[in-house]
């Protein structure tokens, strides 16, 4: 018995799989990387100034304060594009099963056998 599974063929819906879902989710990173290091930005550079001339010159304690909240936030940022990563890595499987799973219940249909459930990440 001969089944009906083009390797080739499922090989390419893989990877236009992979490439779609990674693509959107650096899209994704991208646009709240390029903001908020902008932002970040915009606010090392207030630090710099303010501790050069400005309000934080004579302050050692307000400038440690906001060196932390500068810290914070870089946290928070890191967090996020973790938080995207993993969306982005889920999405990804979730493709590639599909791609798959949908590759061997045709040639498991095709051979009068029934379809397999799909996996969990």
């Amino acid at each position: 018995m001969t089944i009906d599974f083009d390797v080739q063929a499922t090989t390419d819906a893989v990877i236009k799989a992979i490439r779609t879902q990674a693509k959107g989710g650096w899209s994704t990173i991208q646009s709240l990387v390029e903001t908020q290091g902008k932002m970040l930005s915009q606010q090392a550079a207030w630090i710099a100034e303010s501790v050069v001339k400005g309000a934080l010159k004579d302050d050692p304690e307000f400038q440690h304060k906001w060196l932390g909240y500068l810290a914070e936030d870089v946290k928070s940022l890191a967090h996020d594009v973790a938080a995207l990563t993993i969306l982005t890595v889920e999405k990804v499987w979730n493709a590639v099963v599909k791609v798959l799973w949908d590759a061997i219940d045709k040639a498991l249909t095709g051979a009068g056998l029934g379809a397999l459930p799909l996996p969990k990440l």
